[in-house]
């Protein structure tokens, strides 16, 4: 329908959005249930972790961002509805460009839309809900536009229309050749380009394009026709999400009606529903006074037609009365507006004679020429200056001036105050006639334009700075419009983009100079919530199209009543900083990487004593990431006992004060569990200025360098005790060979056999036979067999302990390796400790030897010492009280496997668990209670098998099923 009147036609946007939205309330769910969704669209809400919606900046009311930076409209309490049904977090981005958004929702960057009509070409990527509300597309025009039917009545002229809407679409599918379309970047522009003429006419909404105008003061234009055209508004899902959009779906239809209606009130502005129904209340008043006026003229018309005669002249004469009085009474009033206009006008005003009398001036006239009112003014004339153009001379000028011109006269001049100070003044003047047409006197105003002059000439000296500050700054200086076309620049904006000129910029899109339009989105964005972005990196093109990185500081610029005219800033060339950046980064980079090739700990601090970095040793060390302790004091470490981060934190202090530097030996726990023992050296160093610059620190590992001082201290006390035991040897053997002898010699002293006994036995009178047989009585010749095996059995192992002892003279020879167990296991049963502690007898022995093992080339002594350890090892854990087996047994197993001889020794003790058993060929490992075991045995029996035999050493076991050691020394 065509609002033809001007008056009227504007009421037309909300009447028709306040009815596609009411129509639309009848669309919304009767009551909600309970449980709206079914369990797969719970599960799939449930696998998003997050629902991201964007939207337009500028589409209000329906979706805009807010002057607090939130979302705001129509969708967004729709939004807030569907979050609350659904219990889900909806977050949502605001998008300054309507291609850019769609394209998001097609790479599927975005989940959904709140606010989109419905196309072919959308539907493509997106899912769409029921409409929730109704707009329909009018024409704007400014009001003294001629008056149109409908869109076909602008044929030949320019139509606007968003690029991208579905109103675009429409006008292209339904009017390709009636009009020229231009399609504009968004609806204000749209809206500002109609109000000042470069287009003839707009077509948009009206819901969001009433917004405008209103917010935007255009008061110029109007709605001059509707379409055929309704845009229905929808939530538009990503296509590949079909159960988060049935969910949406859902939970829009379940809103209710009640709750829709005042979700649309709070935003078609329910102030002017309440004013249409007082204009229909109002049209029905006149309506029916109407009504009454045509009845009561009915019924005195015939009384009107009896008396017209009469009255007709009193008619005229009352007419021709009212006329006069209605001239006097317009005359008064004119007087009286003339009056208070002259007494009250803010300007100067004066009239003359035609000749030299100044008759009339007001009040702001008399003051600006010092005096304290019109009448003191007018009769003291004679203290003006010369200058002065109120004085006869100057009037008799001014006469002279309006004689030539016949549109009155406009000049500068510089008049005169009382008391002789000149100012500068504008006087326009013109000549009033007689009615003979002959000049009567001459009116002016006067215009004392001191300060403008004073603000014309600050403004022209503050231009003349800001221009010297463009016109010589280094940065690049640049100002846009409010639709991003540049219109100002600085000499050095060209210059440093490689342009020769300005003018080859201005006017252009700031956004044809941006490699990264995310990052102008995101910096316009920023300065809409925040009004000013201090150093935001992003990267320009130059005129060849290379980077240029540049550093802006940007802000709005306003108007003098705070509207936004666009966005001016500077950008700074970072490209150097940069460059030394990247140098800076590639040298720490080489420290690191040097740093971390050292394998000790290395960790280096400021001077507020706070970590700058450390090596990869020192992460490995102690278990930390880089990220989580740079910037943190050793106070923050928690792997450390507090008392000894306050000891630590005392030293670093020292030390950054000028301290000596610290070297000490210091055991650490470091993240194996473990408690090592380490070199801890911090020292200071200074700035090449001479000033602290911090401290660093080197933990060196010394464990394994304490362990091996203490093995070749035990080395050096097991090779005095070897010696110590040669030595008592062969001691032994001299009186051990005396009784050896003796008791030989005793046997035969007793013996009957031998003639010197007989003789001494008749020499003594005694029967031989009778000493033998008192002998026998006595079991006296059982004791010298016991002494004579006691001594033979000493005799064997002083030759074991002698042949053990000489180590150092050890070499290489054929050995039977059954032989070498043998031996091993007479010394174990002799061994000193196992006999005190522990009855080596009450262990069964079982062999089960290779009799075919061909002889090993090897160092007896020592592959007799690793046997010895194991055996005695073993005899220990399993006659240990606590986990005693009923029959300790100790199987040897010897075979020939492959090409090396396999000794097997097994148990069945304990056993012991994974944890020990990957440790037991650690030095000074040991599960012996204190002062019991050095932990050395296994691992110099390791250390003869593996580096000396190059043979292989390994131990199975399992807490309950005994332990096996297995030997493989390989064979010739």
């Amino acid at each position: 329908m065509l609002a033809r009147n001007h008056g009227r036609a504007w009421g037309l946007g909300p009447l028709c959005l306040a009815w596609g939205l009411a129509v639309l309330l009848g669309l919304a769910a009767a009551a909600r249930a309970a449980d709206i969704l079914s369990p797969e669209e719970r599960a799939a809400l449930a696998e998003l972790k997050q629902i991201r919606l964007v939207y337009d900046w500028k589409y209000p009311p329906f979706e805009f961002l807010g002057e607090d930076g939130r979302f705001s409209g129509l969708a967004a309490d729709f939004i807030k509805e569907i979050e609350d049904s659904l219990g889900v977090s909806i977050r949502a981005e605001a998008e300054h460009d309507w291609p850019a958004l769609l394209e998001s929702l097609k790479e599927r960057r975005a989940d959904m839309a709140p606010a989109m009509a419905y196309t072919a070409q959308r539907a493509q990527y997106l899912l769409f809900t029921d409409p929730y509300v109704l707009l329909p597309t009018v024409v704007f025009t400014q009001k003294n536009f001629k008056s149109i039917d409908g869109l076909a009545d602008l044929h030949g002229l320019r139509v606007g229309v968003v690029n991208g809407y579905v109103s675009h679409a429409f006008l292209k599918s339904n009017y390709p050749d009636s009009f020229t379309i231009v399609p504009v970047n968004n609806i204000q522009e749209g809206l500002r380009q109609t109000a000042f003429g470069d287009l003839d006419a707009f077509v948009e909404n009206v819901g969001v394009a009433s917004y405008y105008i209103e917010q935007e003061g255009l008061r110029n234009l109007r709605v001059a026709a509707t379409t055929e055209h309704e845009t229905a508004l929808s939530m538009a899902v990503r296509s590949d999400r079909p159960l988060l959009f049935s969910a949406i779906q859902k939970a829009l239809a379940n809103i209710p009606q009640e709750r829709r209606r005042a979700l649309l009130d709070k935003w078609v502005h329910p102030q002017e529903r309440q004013i249409r129904t007082l204009t229909g209340l109002l049209y029905a008043a006149i309506g029916l006074l109407s009504v009454t006026v045509v009845l009561l003229g009915v019924l005195l018309y015939r009384a009107r037609a009896l008396r017209r005669a009469y009255q007709t002249k009193a008619r005229e004469l009352a007419a021709e009365l009212d006329r006069s009085l209605a001239f006097q009474q317009a005359l008064r009033a004119s007087e009286e507006k003339y009056r208070a206009i002259f007494d009250h006008a803010p300007i100067g005003i004066f009239r003359c004679t035609y000749g030299d009398g100044l008759q009339e001036v007001n009040a702001a006239l008399a003051r600006m020429h010092g005096f304290a009112s019109p009448e003191a003014m007018l009769g003291g004339l004679e203290h003006l200056p010369l200058s002065s153009y109120l004085r006869p001379q100057g009037s008799r000028d001014i006469r002279s001036a309006l004689a030539v011109s016949s549109q009155g006269l406009r000049l500068e001049a510089l008049l005169g105050r009382r008391d002789g100070q000149a100012f500068p003044a504008i006087i326009n003047a013109s000549l009033q006639y007689d009615a003979a047409g002959e000049p009567a006197c001459i009116n002016g105003v006067v215009e004392d334009v001191a300060e403008r002059r004073q603000a014309e000439e600050a403004l022209r000296e503050s231009e003349a700075r800001y221009r010297s500050v463009i016109e010589n700054i280094q940065d690049m200086y640049y100002r846009t419009d409010r639709e991003g076309r540049l219109v100002m620049l600085s000499p050095s904006t060209p210059r440093q983009l490689g342009y020769d000129s300005a003018e080859e910029l201005l006017g252009r899109s700031a956004a044809d100079f941006w490699m990264e339009t995310d990052k102008r989105h995101a910096l316009l964005e920023r300065i809409a919530v925040e009004g000013r972005v201090l150093d935001y990196e992003v990267t320009l093109k130059d005129k060849t199209g290379g980077p240029v990185l540049v550093s802006t500081t940007s802000a709005y610029y306003r108007d003098g009543e705070g509207r936004v005219l666009g966005v001016e800033g500077i950008f700074r060339d970072i490209t150097g900083r940069k460059r030394l950046e990247m140098q800076l980064a590639d040298q720490l980079a080489f420290q690191q990487a040097l740093l971390d090739t050292i394998p000790y700990a290395v960790f280096y601090k400021g001077t507020d004593c706070r970590f700058l970095g450390f090596n990869k040793a020192y992460e490995d060390w102690f278990g930390v990431r880089r990220q989580d302790l740079v910037g943190k004091t050793v106070l923050e470490l928690d792997y450390l006992p507090a008392e000894d981060r306050a000891a630590y934190h005392a030293e670093d202090e020292a030390v950054i004060a000028g301290a000596e530097a610290v070297h000490k030996e210091m055991p650490i726990p470091l993240a194996d569990g473990a408690v090592h023992q380490t070199l801890y050296s911090v020292t200071g160093f200074h700035l090449s200025g001479g000033a602290s610059g911090g401290l660093i620190g080197v933990i060196v590992d010394i464990t394994e360098h304490k362990k091996m001082q203490e093995l070749m201290i035990q080395t050096e006390k097991m090779m005095s005790v070897g010696g110590l035991a040669a030595g008592m040897a062969h001691e032994l053997n001299n009186p051990l060979g005396i009784i050896l002898q003796s008791v030989q010699n005793m046997e035969r002293r007793l013996s009957p056999t031998l003639p010197g006994n007989l003789e001494a036995a008749r020499r003594l009178g005694l029967e031989i036979d009778s000493i033998a047989a008192y002998v026998r009585a006595r079991n006296i010749d059982e004791y010298l067999r016991g002494i004579q095996e006691a001594g033979d059995r000493a005799a064997r192992i002083i030759r074991t302990m002698l042949d053990f002892s000489r180590s150092s003279q050890s070499l290489r020879a054929s050995c039977n390796i059954n032989a070498l167990l043998d031996m091993a296991v007479d010394l174990a049963a002799n061994d000193y400790d196992l006999k005190k502690r522990y009855d080596f007898k009450g262990i069964r022995i079982e062999r089960d030897y290779d009799t075919t093992l061909p002889p090993v080339e090897c160092m007896e002594t020592e592959i007799v010492q690793v046997l010895l350890n194991i055996i005695k090892n073993a005899a220990q854990a399993m006659m240990d009280r606590g986990q005693r087996p009923d029959t300790p047994t100790l199987r040897l197993v010897t075979l020939h496997d492959s090409d090396a001889a396999r000794i097997e020794i097994r148990d069945n003790g304990p056993g012991m668990d994974e944890a020990t058993r990957r440790r037991v060929f650690e030095p000074f490992f040991t599960t012996k209670p204190q002062g019991e075991g050095t932990g050395l045995g296994l691992s110099v029996g390791f250390f003869i098998i593996a580096q000396k035999h190059k043979g292989r050493i390994s131990v199975a076991s399992r807490p309950g099923q005994g332990t096996t050691f297995a030997i493989e020394i390989p064979l010739g």
